[in-house]
């Protein structure tokens, strides 16, 4: 079986894929490498965001930084590991480029 490589949908949250409204587990790994990614909040709103407007306490402002993602997704590996060992026809793709795919489901035994 092979897992195969999607684009989030609609309702998944990519700053907070615990988020997701499905039973079904999803991952990202980077997409030159094959390596797992982690999480970083944004280093300008905390990873909310967005920030008050500062005149109007209810008035909300996506952040400029991170464009309202609240962080963004970082390889794990070493840069050079990620850059010398691209998957086979990635050669092209940037590092920190994350993939989505779908892990299959899994049975528990009762």
């Amino acid at each position: 079986m092979s897992l195969q490589p999607t684009d989030p949908p609609w309702w998944f949250d990519l700053a907070h894929p615990e988020a997701s409204s499905t039973d079904e587990d999803e991952d990202v790994q980077c997409r030159r490498c094959g390596s797992s990614m982690g999480w970083e909040d944004c280093h300008d709103c905390g990873g909310e965001g967005e920030y008050p407007d500062g005149w109007d306490d209810d008035f909300y402002l996506h952040c400029a930084w991170c464009h309202g993602s609240g962080g963004s997704w970082w390889c794990l590996s070493k840069a050079e590991w990620c850059e010398a060992n691209p998957l086979p026809g990635r050669e092209g793709v940037d590092r920190h480029t994350e993939e989505w795919f779908r892990l299959p489901p899994t049975e528990v035994s009762p």
